[in-house]
Formats: C-alpha cells, structure tokens, sequence
C-alpha cells in the first residue's frame, strides 16, 4: 500500500482551492 499521508496530502492540496 502506499504512503496514505502523501494521498492526503494530494487531496488536501487540490481540495484547499475551496
């Protein structure tokens, strides 16, 4: 499996744009 925190960190960062 891979890294959850770098996926967060991928969602977090286009999903910031709010």
């Amino acid at each position: 499996m891979l890294h959850v925190d770098s996926i967060i960190q991928f969602i977090w960062s286009m999903g910031v744009t709010t």
